[in-house]
């Protein structure tokens, strides 16, 4: 794969901005095919058929060696997925999309699996609640909650690796701004196309309305109105965007070129910038929104999930332990 470096603006953190040139003719079938099929209905499926149908093709079967336990953490409940290289002194704390209104870690099995297979790590994903029903905060407190839990077991917040993709990137980025907010950052953060700004302020919502694949503009107004019906959008904690990030952990962020979502990216990565935060912007020239969860199988899904490898193996805590509450490759998190 060929790499070129984009133009980069410095704001005091450091920014190494990549473009991957080569597209696979499987992910140029899967644009046409969405940008066909679905894109159309993006902002038309009702909200309870969305969830039916991500969970029809959920894919709940684990690889030989992979353990999966579902439990409470801080009144959260959350699925810890370990691969065979476990106990590591290291985990990934992950918060799926679905525009805040559906998803759940049984859809996203699949790439959460996938995910600690190849990083060796055990992936806590949160099983959080879901706007119409239960809009702003709650969703974002039940995360909080857990991760909160999560240090109350010993575990080292510099060995914490916070994930998420497109709204669960934007809780990536609001709970990184509370624990700033705290003095208390945890060890890493990587977003996946992440839905950061709620104003709808960027200009790929304009631009790239006809080249994204998969969505609408509309269909992130419906999202927002559901998830923080009359509120301030520009509150940090809903659109983090306008967040405090000081002392924040480099940042990785993957992103396509044609995305709606792809100016947030942009502004998310400049915004930690102001911080000093050190920040890998990787940009994809024509891909789905959040191709890597969605089909996980492509040339483009794998070498976006080596990046994502190689970015926790070169970005280790400065003090390595074990939280104290781990044994045999299980973790005490009770509530």
């Amino acid at each position: 794969m060929q790499l070129s470096p984009l133009p980069a603006i410095y704001f005091g953190g450091t920014l190494r901005s990549d473009v991957v040139i080569m597209v696979s003719l499987k992910l140029k079938f899967a644009n046409m095919f969405m940008s066909i099929f679905v894109k159309r209905l993006s902002d038309k499926i009702p909200v309870g058929l969305q969830r039916r149908l991500l969970q029809m093709n959920a894919d709940t079967t684990l690889p030989i060696g992979m353990t999966r336990e579902d439990k409470e953490l801080g009144g959260t409940q959350v699925s810890i997925f370990s691969p065979p290289q476990s106990p590591s002194d290291r985990c990934i704390f992950y918060m799926h999309g679905g525009g805040h209104l559906a998803g759940s870690p049984d859809t996203h099995a699949n790439f959460l699996t996938l995910l600690g297979m190849s990083t060796g790590l055990d992936i806590i994903a949160t099983n959080h609640r879901l706007a119409p029903e239960h809009p702003f905060p709650a969703g974002l407190n039940d995360v909080t909650f857990a991760y909160d839990a999560l240090i109350a077991t010993g575990f080292p917040a510099e060995n914490i690796i916070l994930m998420g993709e497109s709204a669960g990137g934007n809780f990536v980025f609001a709970l990184l701004h509370e624990l700033c907010s705290r003095r208390q950052p945890p060890g890493l953060a990587i977003a996946l196309s992440p839905w950061i700004d709620l104003t709808a302020g960027g200009p790929s919502y304009r631009y790239n309305a006809r080249a994204d694949h998969a969505l609408v503009p509309h269909a992130f107004t419906v999202m927002r109105n559901a998830y923080a019906p009359d509120e301030n959008l520009r509150n940090p904690l809903i659109s983090p965007v306008f967040g405090e990030f000081s002392a924040a952990p480099p940042v990785l962020i993957e992103v396509a070129k044609t995305e709606i979502l792809f100016s947030d990216a942009d502004l998310m990565a400049k915004r930690l910038q102001e911080f000093g935060v050190n920040v890998d912007l990787e940009i994809w020239p024509d891909a789905l929104h959040t191709f890597q969860v969605v089909m996980p199988k492509l040339k483009e899904s794998r070498e976006a999930l080596q990046k994502i490898v190689d970015f926790i193996k070169n970005n280790k805590p400065i003090t390595s332990k074990v939280a104290s509450k781990r044994n045999a490759g299980t973790m005490d998190i009770s509530a």
